[in-house]
Parts: structure tokens; sequence; C-alpha cells
């Protein structure tokens, strides 16, 4: 189940973003699509099981606020603003 495997990428406790989420799984097991995993996250900060990390956290961490650009030419992903840590 992609929960399960959102979860697995969380609990490893490093503060990540959706789109990282996904392509955790995406390299790991090959399967799950990005917005099933930003339902997730969505659901999981809802019963307080994740956090969303202030843009100031987020920069004290020395995290990228911006996406970097993907592989595919001229597609990037949406900008990963919040970042999300299991609590």
């Amino acid at each position: 189940k992609v929960r399960e495997l959102v979860l697995e990428v969380l609990r490893e406790g490093t503060p990540i973003h959706p789109y990282g989420v996904y392509k955790e799984i995406r390299d790991r097991h090959h399967r799950g699509a990005y917005p099933t995993c930003r339902r997730i996250i969505r659901e999981l900060l809802e019963e307080g099981r994740v956090r969303r990390l202030s843009v100031k956290e987020v920069e004290d961490l020395g995290l990228q606020v911006t996406s970097s650009p993907s592989g595919r030419s001229g597609w990037r992903p949406p900008i990963p603003r919040s970042y999300y840590q299991i609590k």
C-alpha cells in the first residue's frame, strides 16, 4: 500500500517535501503516483502524525526551498515549499 511506503520514507526522519517522498518511492519500489503521495501526506498531517516545517526551519536546515529541474527536458516538479517530518 502506498500509504505504508510514504510512512516508511517519513520514518527515516529527514524533513522531506512531497515530491521527494514520491521520488523515493519510485526509486525503491517503482510505483506510486505523485498526487497520491500528496494526498496521503495531507491525511497524515490531519491525523497529527506528521508536521509541516516552517520556512524558517527549512532555511535553517539549509534545505532547498525551490525545486531542482528533473531529468525530463522542460518539465519541472512544482516548487516544494512545504517540508514534512514524522512526529
